[in-house]
């Protein structure tokens, strides 16, 4: 009968080592280990920023392979004055009809005024400033606002998900050869 005791008491002394094992593990998971992790503003921001100043110089370099390396494969721009760009491909195609246009666009600045970040989604509101250079025409300098949405992506980087921008520039905007251009004129001819 002693060794049925000492039996039993041996199983409860490994039970307890065990169960002890077990609570020592769980302290170190993480009790909210379902959540995503928490993004850290400042970085979003970091990095977003850095980002437009890559947009702002691969644009005037024509180096739309960068740029587009920027978006989501199903990206969307919102150019003014101008019907939806949907995808990779179209955007590309929107693009490529700056430098065969012989337009340039050169000394772009974006000031990021606010980030808001929900789950993997960054949305940032500012202003840009640009000069638009195309033959036969003065540079042109605009300034404007823009919207942009962030999506966060497998591979930790963000990218593009939605692009809107319009310029702050009066309809009527220049004068040449004594006929009045308005502003989706002038975008007609950059884009």
């Amino acid at each position: 009968m002693s060794f049925i005791i000492g039996h039993r008491s041996e199983i409860e002394m490994r039970k307890q080592k065990t169960l002890a094992i077990l609570c020592a593990i769980s302290l170190l998971i993480p009790c909210n280990s379902s959540k995503k992790q928490e993004l850290d503003l400042e970085q979003v921001r970091k990095y977003i920023v850095e980002k437009n100043a890559l947009w702002s110089e691969s644009v005037a370099r024509y180096d739309f392979t960068t740029v587009l390396s920027m978006y989501t494969d199903n990206a969307t721009l919102m150019p003014p004055n101008y019907p939806l760009v949907r995808g990779l491909q179209q955007i590309k195609a929107f693009y490529q009809r700056m430098p065969a246009k012989g337009v340039r666009i050169t000394n772009t600045i974006f000031t990021t005024f606010e980030i808001t970040l929900k789950d993997s989604t960054a949305y940032e509101i500012g202003q840009y400033s640009m000069d638009i250079e195309r033959p036969n025409i003065p540079t042109i300098s605009d300034t404007g606002k823009y919207s942009t949405i962030w999506k966060l992506q497998t591979n930790g980087t963000w990218k593009i998900y939605v692009d809107c921008w319009n310029s702050n520039k009066p309809l009527r905007l220049i004068q040449p050869n004594n006929s009045i251009f308005y502003y989706h004129q002038l975008m007609n001819l950059i884009i």
